[in-house]
């Protein structure tokens, strides 16, 4: 019986032993990798503030820290390249750069790196190959709006004809295009390639798509659309993302009578926005 004892004495320091050593190896590697993130951090920290705002920043602090003003200026003799190249998210600064100013402010030759933007951001895959970039810009252009209209008013025949804009899903895309889908497009992303589209896309909307076409547009859902649904509940979150107050008790009723239960939720949720009062809300409110 001591033997069993002691056996059994041994096997508990044993085991003690080696989770006590994983433990110290697994803080070891845990405090490296910490300490490792930290570092990196504060390196872009302290990059990032020598170089911000100056414009003979290396590449890519250029467009990493741009100035606080001047930005379209720079924009205009910017090489598309060297933005994409910065790194992802780049294409954010043009876009709410142009969005900013106003089309008519920007100037043309700064409207290539915005349409490429642009396109990034309606889930194209840009490739950041010289080869292909100055074919692809130009199509981009010719396939957004407001982008080619503002050229063709400014100077007619430097843009090409307008054509549909080169969605992952469109038929006229091919490889050597380097267009490839980022994924499943949600039906914001959609619902935007069609509205910017200078042309039609060859490929029918879904119906959700072209309500909430339809709706930014500025039409209002018709009865069929608040009858249908998944599309009752899209048109009350949709505009109640336009501050659509006016329209507030239109919710609260599809909350009470919308076409399935998701539906009521959109509704009640559309309502809250709006700042509506109602008995059911305040109930679900009060069990949260």
């Amino acid at each position: 019986m001591g033997s069993i004892q002691r056996m059994n004495i041994r096997l508990a320091m044993f085991a003690f032993a080696s989770i006590s050593a994983a433990a110290l190896v697994s803080f070891r590697v845990d405090h490296r990798a910490r300490t490792q993130s930290s570092d990196a951090v504060q390196s872009w920290v302290t990059q990032h503030s020598q170089w911000k705002g100056d414009p003979n920043a290396p590449l890519p602090w250029r467009w990493r820290a741009p100035a606080e003003s001047g930005r379209m200026e720079r924009m205009a003799s910017a090489d598309i390249l060297d933005v994409l190249r910065a790194g992802a998210g780049q294409e954010v600064w043009a876009v709410n750069e142009a969005a900013w100013v106003g089309a008519d402010a920007v100037p043309s030759s700064a409207v290539p790196l915005i349409s490429v933007s642009t396109a990034a951001f309606l889930g194209v895959e840009v490739p950041e190959d010289a080869r292909h970039i100055e074919v692809l810009s130009r199509e981009f252009v010719s396939a957004l709006e407001p982008w080619r209209s503002l050229l063709h008013m400014r100077c007619g025949a430097c843009v090409d004809a307008p054509m549909p804009f080169p969605a992952p899903a469109a038929p006229m895309i091919t490889a050597q295009h380097g267009l490839d889908p980022r994924g499943a497009t949600g039906i914001n992303i959609d619902v935007e390639r069609r509205r910017r589209s200078a042309v039609p896309l060859r490929d029918p909307a879904s119906p959700m798509t072209s309500m909430v076409v339809q709706l930014r547009d500025g039409k209002l859902p018709t009865a069929r659309h608040w009858a249908t649904p998944g599309l009752a509940g899209m048109a009350a979150l949709e505009l109640a993302s336009q501050q659509r107050t006016e329209l507030t008790q239109t919710f609260l009723s599809l909350g009470q009578t919308g076409p399935s239960g998701t539906d009521r939720i959109a509704g009640l949720w559309a309502a809250r926005l709006m700042g509506a009062s109602d008995p059911v809300l305040d109930t679900i409110e009060a069990a949260l």
